[in-house]
């Protein structure tokens, strides 16, 4: 991925539920900051590969509780059957991996696509790992679906995806939704979990205003928090 000298990094996992609650405060963050600073998508890498788990009852059971909560929370729309999946294995690589994928055809329209994916697993119940999910909503972007399927499942796809990963934990985060101003290769924190964008917007404006300051892990004394998904836990 290539990043400007000042962007903004939104960090992510079509897979987090708490990102899928976040997406509207996004997309009012895409509607007021769109012009006046680069937005960047980088998948996070939630329950990536190895860290997958089987949706067995102790996780569905989980699951259901804590979706409820985003949904009760956010107010997003939530299709409990997939939860009763048998068989089903947690991985939210290929999900990740399919924004990426979409990202070499459409860069300009990756948060959009983010928003498909969450949409088709968490409102529609399609299944988040399987290429054909992905190759449908592409198509409705105009997209040829084989050459759309070609790149999903090559290597250079997965080696983009593992980049994402490593990006997003350069610059110090582990729980997702965040979002981090990126200036001159230094990184903050603006928001970490699901926050309303009102209490978002004053610290957007002050790092966007002025220059960033400190280490390329450095947070402002007063970024935001809320509840997040994050890889060093169980939750989510």
């Amino acid at each position: 991925m290539h990043l400007p000298a000042e962007a903004i990094l939104y960090i992510g996992d079509p897979m987090c539920s708490w990102c899928y609650g976040f997406n509207p405060v996004l997309g009012k963050v895409e509607e007021v900051y769109g012009d006046r600073i680069p937005l960047k998508a980088v998948m996070g890498g939630l329950r990536p590969g190895e860290l997958a788990e089987p949706l067995d009852a102790r996780l569905s059971k989980f699951l259901r509780h804590h979706w409820k909560q985003v949904q009760e929370a956010t107010g997003q729309p939530f299709n409990y059957d997939f939860l009763d999946r048998e068989g089903f294995v947690y991985d939210t690589e290929p999900s990740c991996r399919a924004v990426v994928s979409f990202r070499n055809f459409l860069p300009q329209r990756e948060f959009a696509f983010f928003s498909d994916v969450q949409s088709a697993f968490y409102r529609d119940g399609e299944d988040p790992c399987e290429a054909d999910t992905f190759v449908k909503l592409a198509e409705s972007y105009d997209l040829d679906g084989e050459k759309y399927r070609e790149f999903f499942n090559s290597d250079e796809a997965r080696y983009q995806t593992n980049l994402d990963f490593q990006l997003g934990r350069a610059v110090g985060v582990t729980g997702f939704p965040a979002l981090v101003h990126l200036k001159d290769q230094r990184a903050m924190v603006i928001s970490y979990g699901y926050t309303p964008f009102d209490q978002i917007q004053d610290v957007m404006d002050n790092l966007i205003l002025k220059p960033a300051t400190g280490d390329s892990r450095a947070e402002p004394a007063d970024y935001q928090t809320g509840d997040a998904c994050d890889i060093d836990s169980d939750q989510c």
